[in-house]
């Protein structure tokens, strides 16, 4: 979607422009956390704010901002980002919007010490610069598809989820074939999913695409995807804490 700031309808760059009742606030430039950072009032029956009447989308919606001058052709990026949060008060939403750069900001943590594996499931060997080990395996082995027979919410049902034992797909996902739109599975018995978002454009008789989850465990990894030589967990760790611990406990 792509809108102007003023009652005029407009096309740039091979974009039209369409006029509506849309209002932003300015950039804001100082040192605290939310540097950068842009609102964005429009009607709430836009298409692009019913992306957000449930919930958050799976994939981030991209914003940038131009500026110019009637009749010049110079064009300045003002902004550049990802809507992070979405509210909505009476027929209006208002889209908050952080910069591109505030991805940096995030902490991303490193390897643990942990029972549990530090992999995604799924995750690749990455080389380079620097190297780092990953799952290894290919989702594409591991894909089952089937159609879709009922919905309900965050509930589906398909035949082919009743082909794996309960619990194979949680933790696990689904993906659409078609929008590459993906949701989270939360449980999974018999021929039932239960996904932490329900599906927005998907209806009974659509081809469905699921993936079997990994708890992260190290007999997960072993009997259910024979992929024990990828496992990074540290499961024979000492339960005890030497410096925190009586001595009498360690004899």
């Amino acid at each position: 979607s792509a809108f102007p700031s003023h009652d005029i309808d407009h096309d740039y760059d091979g974009y039209h422009y369409s006029s509506i009742a849309i209002s932003r606030d300015e950039v804001d430039q100082s040192q605290e956390d939310t540097a950068g950072s842009l609102s964005i009032k429009l009607p709430a029956n836009e298409a692009v704010a019913q992306l957000f009447m449930a919930y958050l989308p799976i994939v981030p919606v991209g914003v940038r901002v131009y500026r110019m001058h009637e009749g010049s052709a110079e064009v300045v990026t003002v902004f550049a980002g990802t809507v992070s949060a979405a509210s909505f008060e009476d027929a209006s939403c208002t889209l908050t919007c952080e910069p591109l750069i505030g991805v940096l900001a995030k902490i991303v943590p490193t390897a643990l010490y942990q029972p549990q594996c530090n992999h995604t499931l799924f995750s690749q060997s990455v080389t380079g610069l620097w190297q780092a080990t990953g799952c290894t395996l290919k989702k594409e082995n591991f894909k089952h598809s089937g159609i879709v027979e009922g919905i309900s919410g965050t509930t589906l049902v398909c035949s082919a989820f009743a082909e794996k034992p309960d619990g194979y797909f949680t933790y696990g996902f689904l993906e659409h074939p078609v929008t590459g739109e993906t949701r989270w599975v939360v449980s999974h018995t018999g021929n039932t999913v239960v996904l932490v978002h329900p599906y927005s454009g998907l209806s009974v008789g659509d081809l469905i695409y699921a993936y079997p989850g990994c708890d992260g465990a190290e007999m997960t990894c072993r009997a259910k995807f024979n992929n024990i030589i990828n496992f990074s967990g540290f499961t024979r760790m000492p339960t005890k804490n030497p410096f925190n611990s009586p001595y009498r406990d360690w004899e």
